[in-house]
């Protein structure tokens, strides 16, 4: 029979999976106290929040927040961290900060209902950000009117210098 602190802690669980866009799940075996409040402050710079609890915990809470697909990667010492904004910047900060402290391993990576392996979080982790895409995409929109506007540009120059020379 679950204790009252089990099912208070599955509860606060539950409502921060509810309230993630992406979730992040990772072995910290080996990482130090120094290491580990590292990642903590990074990830809090940017309003992500990283949560280390028992698994059966964890995995109670997944289910009861709809995210399926995390139980097989919730064995061993998991930590989880959540996002509520942009999976490419949390994706990132886990990827540099596991190549830097050698110990972090991100086991698996929940975006909009799919869960990537740990080998896809650097491709995720390598994307542009969502600013950069943005801009991508409205200067590739700005493109073709940008070359029309300059195409008329050319042709009243032209009129104008032939006037001109005309004169």
């Amino acid at each position: 029979m679950p204790n009252q602190e089990n099912i208070e802690k599955v509860a606060a669980l539950t409502e921060t999976f509810k309230a993630a866009k992406c979730v992040a799940v990772a072995n910290y075996t080996g990482l130090t106290v120094e290491k580990a409040t590292k990642l903590r402050s990074d990830l809090r710079a940017r309003q992500f929040k990283y949560v280390v609890a028992k698994n059966t915990l964890l995995k109670i809470a997944a289910k009861d927040a709809g995210f399926d697909g995390l139980d097989s990667f919730l064995k061993g010492q998991s930590a989880v961290a959540f996002g509520t904004d942009d999976p490419g910047a949390l994706a990132k900060i886990l990827f540099d900060f596991g190549k830097e402290a050698k110990t972090l391993e991100v086991r698996a990576f929940y975006v909009e209902g799919k869960v990537f392996s740990g080998a896809d979080v650097e491709r995720i982790a390598k994307l542009p950000s969502r600013d950069v895409l943005a801009s991508q995409l409205i200067g590739n929109l700005n493109a073709p009117i940008s070359s029309f506007v300059g195409t008329l540009d050319g042709v009243i120059r032209k009129f104008v210098g032939t006037l001109d020379a005309m004169k």
